[in-house]
């Protein structure tokens, strides 16, 4: 099954995209603050990069791993998670709108979990990512 979530944001694709992407594992806390992220591997995320995730919420504990998969600057970023033995493939795609806005979009997948109820979570991370980023982020 597999899941597509998108928001516009009025700010350039390279913004979006250093915001969401580049910097990953410092801002994802800044738009859901139930994730703790370190990154393992050494220098910028790219393809290969693995970051130990960490996520909490109504009195349990996730431990997980994600690697990048894909990385297009200023374009995509694709990650394979597993957390225990759930497996989800995302993909973060960012296109230009025009007059300096971007569209940014989600899309999941997975064998084991059911992704439509992760469209809610989903939607609210673009919601605070666009507030973030509309607001001088």
């Amino acid at each position: 099954m597999k899941l597509d979530v998108s928001e516009s944001i009025e700010r350039p694709p390279a913004d979006v995209f250093r915001f969401v992407a580049t910097d990953h594992v410092k801002n994802h806390p800044r738009w859901d603050p139930q994730m703790s992220l370190i990154q393992e591997t050494p220098g910028p995320i790219g393809v290969g990069t693995t970051i130990r995730r960490h996520r909490g919420g109504d009195e349990t504990w996730v431990e997980g791993q994600m690697e990048i998969t894909e990385y297009e600057p200023d374009r995509t970023m694709a990650t394979v998670i597993q957390d225990g033995s759930v497996q989800v493939r995302s993909r973060m795609t960012v296109e230009p709108e025009g007059d300096g806005r971007s569209r940014l979009t989600f899309t999941v997948g997975s064998e084991d979990a059911p992704v439509d109820k992760m469209e809610e979570p989903i939607r609210g991370s673009l919601r605070r990512i666009k507030e973030l980023l509309e607001g001088g982020a």
